[in-house]
């Protein structure tokens, strides 16, 4: 089984429909952060515990407000799943 963390950012909080674009951080939403930094692989077999204190710690560091754990078997047949985003 594949274990990896997803991290989340806030959206710009964009208005739709405003031009020029208008941005109201009252409207900011969270989102999957992209890029290499945006999903951290693990080892597996580390503990939920441990899984928590290393996301929380990389978030922190990369100034993500909040992260999911998931996990892909191993058969890559699409099949997945994470848990709900705790927030940092």
């Amino acid at each position: 089984m594949k274990t990896f963390i997803q991290f989340y950012s806030l959206s710009t909080g964009y208005i739709p429909g405003t031009i020029p674009p208008k941005f109201d951080k009252a409207r900011a939403k969270p989102i999957e952060a992209l890029g290499s930094d945006g999903v951290l692989f693990v080892d597996g077999r580390w503990s939920k515990s441990t899984q928590h204190e290393k996301a929380r710690e990389y978030a922190k560091t990369r100034g993500f407000i909040g992260y999911t754990l998931g996990h892909r078997l191993g058969d890559y047949s699409g099949c997945s799943y994470a848990d709900q985003m705790i927030k940092v």
